[in-house]
């Protein structure tokens, strides 16, 4: 399975998936974090950290219904735990549970230490695949 490139957020965040396994719905990804996505202290902003934590858990529902469309986030919680510097980034996604109509996730973005620098949990809403 290979990243949507042609989604602007997509390119913009440098995603790239490593590996996937379907039947356990999980899904491993790297991004880019780039000077430009930093606050004025240096370190990369916390919603630019909410956009790869977010990408990579659609990618693992998107493993796990072997659908390209991965349904719609209806709630999403995440904790910063460290500062994250720009350099690439490590993010491990999980379903934890997925019914007919919504799917609950998680994931971990790590740095290059292999340290969590934020994790999240989210509420997919499973909209049927467009055919």
């Amino acid at each position: 399975m290979t990243a949507n490139t042609s989604a602007p957020a997509t390119a913009l965040l440098g995603h790239r998936q490593e590996w996937t396994d379907g039947d356990a719905g999980r899904v491993r990804c790297r991004f880019s974090a780039t000077p430009s996505f930093c606050n004025p202290l240096g370190v990369v902003q916390g919603g630019m950290l909410m956009a790869m934590l977010e990408l990579a858990m659609k990618d693992a529902v998107r493993a796990a219904r072997g659908a390209a469309v991965p349904g719609r986030l209806l709630d999403l919680q995440a904790s910063f735990l460290r500062s994250a510097a720009p350099g690439e980034l490590l993010c491990e996604a999980a379903v934890t549970r997925a019914g007919r109509r919504t799917a609950f996730v998680s994931a971990e973005l790590r740095g290059p230490d292999e340290a969590v620098l934020a994790t999240a949990t989210a509420v997919l809403a499973l909209d049927a695949d467009p055919a």
